[in-house]
């Protein structure tokens, strides 16, 4: 069946007539071409000969032509369907069925199908959509088959026939009521192609009922019910595509982005791209759908939300301010990740839109003061061109900033393309970077005294802007004069450093001095600053020690909250200056604040120790540190790592997870080793062992269960994904860099526990670990052969020590039987049970030789076994493979096969 050639199947149904010149009817060598295929055919149909002008033609011809072949075939096939549709039917039924003893994928039936669908989209009339629905009514009987392949193939024809009908197109409530129910019978069954076809063939079919939104529909209730719990990847693929745009899909959807599958998380972003729309959702889950889309580690689950993206932003008449107020205050960083995507792709173009707001004013350039003054060095604009300070949200602030940036990012690749190439091309590369760079000078405040006053102003209403305004003033105005940096540097490190109470604020709250905006900010202006970032940095540092020297940081938030700007300048600075400000930096703010001893269960200390505990890593792990000041570091961070998991407090599993990332950063820079004497000469455990503690510790609390909120459930899965990269780190520069090799049993125990987890089905309720747990995997394993054996030999004893789980919990079993009955697990007691013992050789010479005292190297003859005496007893009677049983010729005995098994009535 279904071989491409001029033999085909439906030569059987009609015998071939020797004066006929369709192709496949006379003998010849070779396949005759589209034209001559196409001439004949013609020919044939001229002719009006019922014998000729049958479905089997049509058939073999749609399985050789292509899509265009198809549309011309199928308008054919109607006329003759229009003609005589009972005899049409009839031999499409059967066509069917020998389409249905095909249980192999082959392009032949593959084109087929797409030939069915495309004759479903030419029902036109009421006349044509009677012949489909007797078509699927007949479908709806045979899916009821004995054979898997037969019920795999009838869902497919469904399926075609219903994804091709047209949009306008309703069947009858019998036909849809019979068609629903077999397949939702077959979205149960024990094969996966089959449940994964009838998901597929269900898309036309659910029912929004009276409110439209599908909640008492079963067929979304199946669809979400094998998108969440299904097993295969396949079926959960194809329950996805299926679902219609409702709330409930948008759930699934959601809860779909994070499905270990590449292929199910691309059709999700797919799935939600096409069918439901952003209102769907909250601010909240908009927001977290595209940050986790946009950054998966596969390229094409990242176009497929790319994609999605680009249809909320169709959605909102393509204004980027329509598309960052859907995400709300949550998605600041979900906004900025989706701009830049838009912006990168092509899909709005910075230049374009920095002209299209100087055009209606709508700059910061344009930004005034309450009392609709211009503010400090703005007097050129016009009265009609000044936008107030209420005017510019956060939303506003945050476009006008990843604009910005784009823009100058393309002014400086246009540059540096036009300096490498020569002629025409450089001549538009130059006109490209020469548009971009009057763009900015166009909509950025001419200089950073005006930029600083703008910032003043519009802190005082939008703080939040405010911050948004900082990071786009430091990355794109320029600082090639002393009073512009000297102005830069005043203002950003007003930011950082804060005034009056401010210092002494909760570090989630906006008036919080060390914003993390402001620190971006301090970084951004190093880079571009960079004749004077050494200076700038020094001066940055030296404030903040004397701001933590002061008696205003009484706070237990303000010295460890300095330390990320601390580190942040000393990045920026040569070796030289960085020792000789460490000594300062850990004397004034890191001893001070930096706890010996963890903080007491539920003290409020769990947040500074956490920031503290991150600082002290960004400082520990710089080139030019000090070894004193690591070595008083590490002991510290160990005892803050083994507290913190200990605690399991939400602040503390944070704490814990900074404490193990700059645990593994220390240890990558100076040596697993190294860190190792630093620790014994605090009587500690050393690295790698103190981190598998704390990472037993984890899995310990994830197994516990129990009520817990959302925030310590999300600080626990950042810890344990801290710990696995720490680890993973580790294993893979040991790999690269023998020198910082870890000793080969703590990486043997180390990926023992790490593969044990990879395979504990108690993490699912840790994405995030689960994703960094996998990314090291791979990447140990894809780096030498070195690195698989190590890991080969770290599976068997990661499968001993992490057995199934204990209890007995109801499932849906799709294993056993065709229909899904609810079955209870055996208990893992039941499916550890020793098994009897067996022969010390194997069962295929066992079978060979029915003496016992024949092993495994001796091999009988029939005649050496004909005149072999008999045994006494039965040595080993609990033989699986052989049965005994006296008598026989010659009274020997002889071995007996087992049964073949036969399917139950019931399958």
């Amino acid at each position: 069946l279904f071989r491409g050639s001029d033999t085909h199947w439906w030569k059987a149904w009609h015998p071939p007539d020797p004066d006929s010149t369709i192709p496949g009817t006379a003998r010849r060598a070779g396949t005759p071409s589209s034209h001559t295929r196409r001439q004949s055919f013609t020919m044939a149909r001229e002719r009006g000969s019922l014998n000729v002008m049958s479905v089997p033609v049509f058939l073999n011809e749609a399985q050789r032509g292509s899509s265009g072949a198809h549309l011309r075939l199928a308008k054919a096939l109607w006329e003759v369907c229009d003609e005589e549709p009972a005899r049409a039917g009839a031999d499409l039924v059967h066509a069917f069925k020998l389409i249905m003893t095909c249980g192999e994928r082959t392009m032949y039936v593959d084109r087929v199908l797409r030939f069915l669908a495309t004759f479903a989209a030419q029902a036109s009339d009421e006349g044509r959509l009677t012949f489909l629905e007797q078509l699927l009514q007949s479908l709806a009987s045979l899916m009821h088959a004995e054979d898997a392949p037969a019920r795999w193939r009838a869902c497919q024809l469904a399926q075609a026939l219903l994804s091709g009908l047209p949009a306008d197109a309703g069947l009858s409530e019998d036909v849809a009521d019979g068609l629903q129910a077999a397949l939702l019978e077959r979205a149960a069954d024990a094969r996966p192609a089959v449940r994964a076809a009838a998901a597929r063939a269900l898309a036309r079919l659910p029912d929004p009922g009276e409110d439209g939104d599908f909640a008492a529909c079963p067929i979304t209730a199946t669809l979400i019910r094998l998108a969440s719990h299904d097993a295969s990847r396949e079926v959960r693929r194809g329950a996805l595509a299926s679902l219609p745009p409702c709330v409930l899909a948008a759930r699934a959807v959601l809860e779909r982005s994070l499905d270990p599958d590449d292929d199910v998380r691309r059709v999700a972003y797919l799935t939600a791209a096409h069918g439901a729309g952003p209102r769907d959702l909250a601010p909240a889950q908009r927001a977290l759908l595209i940050r986790r889309g946009l950054r998966d580690r596969c390229p094409a689950v990242a176009a497929a939300a790319l994609r999605l993206v680009q249809a909320w932003l169709a959605g909102c008449d393509g204004d980027p301010l329509s598309l960052l107020s859907l995400l709300d205050a949550h998605g600041r960083d979900a906004g900025e990740l989706a701009l830049r995507a838009l912006l990168d792709a092509g899909t709005l173009n910075p230049v374009r839109l920095m002209a299209a707001w100087a055009e209606a004013g709508v700059t910061p350039r344009c930004v005034t003061s309450e009392s609709g003054a211009k503010d400090a060095a703005a007097g050129q604009a016009e009265e009609g061109d000044q936008l107030h300070v209420a005017d510019v949200g956060a939303d506003l602030a945050l476009a006008w900033c990843v604009v910005a940036q784009a823009a100058q990012e393309r002014a400086h690749a246009a540059g540096r393309s036009a300096a490498s190439a020569a002629g025409a091309t450089a001549d538009i590369e130059a006109a490209a970077a020469s548009a971009a760079l009057e763009a900015l000078d166009a909509f950025l405040p001419s200089s950073w005294e005006e930029a600083a006053a703008t910032h003043s102003a519009v802190k005082g209403e939008q703080p939040e802007a405010a911050d948004h305004l900082l990071l786009m003033f430091a990355t794109c105005l320029d600082t090639g004069d002393a009073a512009a940096r000297r102005t830069a540097s005043d203002l950003v490190l007003r930011e950082l450093v804060g005034e009056g109470d401010e210092l002494a604020a909760e570090p989630r709250g906006l008036a919080a001095p060390i914003r993390e905006v402001a620190a971006r900010a301090l970084a951004r202006l190093l880079r571009v600053a960079s004749p004077a970032s050494g200076q700038l940095a020094q001066v940055a540092v030296e404030r903040l020690c004397e701001r933590c020297e002061a008696g205003e940081t009484s706070s237990a938030f303000a010295s460890p909250r300095l330390l990320s700007a601390l580190a942040l300048a000393l990045q920026a600075l040569p070796p030289r200056g960085v020792s000789s400000l460490l000594d300062r930096v850990w004397g004034t703010v890191l001893s001070r604040r930096m706890p010996r001893q963890a903080p007491e269960t539920g003290h409020a200390g769990w947040g500074p120790a956490g920031l503290a505990a991150g600082g002290a890593g960004l400082l520990a792990a710089s080139p030019a540190a000090p070894r004193g000041v690591v070595a008083a570091v590490v002991p510290r961070l160990a005892r803050l790592l083994a507290q913190g998991v200990e605690d399991g407090e939400a602040d503390a599993w944070t704490a814990a997870g900074t404490a193990a990332q700059a645990l593994g950063d220390i240890a990558a820079r100076h040596g697993v080793a190294r860190v190792d004497e630093w620790l014994a000469g605090e009587d500690s455990r050393p690295c790698v062992p103190t981190m598998l503690c704390a990472l037993g510790a984890w899995r310990h609390d994830l197994l516990a269960g129990g009520e817990e909120g959302p925030e310590r459930s999300r600080a626990r899965d950042e810890a344990g994904a801290a710990l696995a990269a720490a680890l993973g780190r580790l294993m893979v520069l040991g790999q690269l860099s023998p020198g910082r090799a870890v000793p080969e049993s703590e990486a043997l125990e180390a990926l023992i526990s790490l593969l044990g987890l990879a395979f504990d089905p108690t993490t699912e309720a840790a994405p995030q670990f689960r994703q960094t747990l996998t990314v090291a995997l791979e990447t140990l394993a894809s780096l030498s052969l070195q690195a698989q054996s190590l890991l080969a030999s770290a599976l068997l004893p990661a499968a001993r020590r992490h057995p199934r789980q204990t209890t007995a919990p109801v499932r849906h079993v799709h294993s056993s039987t065709n229909t899904g009955r609810r079955q209870r697990m055996q208990p893992a007691a039941a499916q550890l049970r020793p098994r009897r013992p067996r022969p010390p050789w194997s069962c295929a010479l066992w079978r060979s030789c029915c003496t016992p005292r024949c092993g495994p190297q001796t091999r009988l003859t029939p005649a050496s076994r004909a005149s072999a005496p008999p045994p006494a007893t039965r040595a080993w009677p609990w033989c699986s493979c052989v049965s005994w049983r006296r008598g026989g010729r010659a009274g020997r005995p002889r071995p007996r096969r087992a049964p073949t098994p036969r399917p139950s009535p019931a399958c």
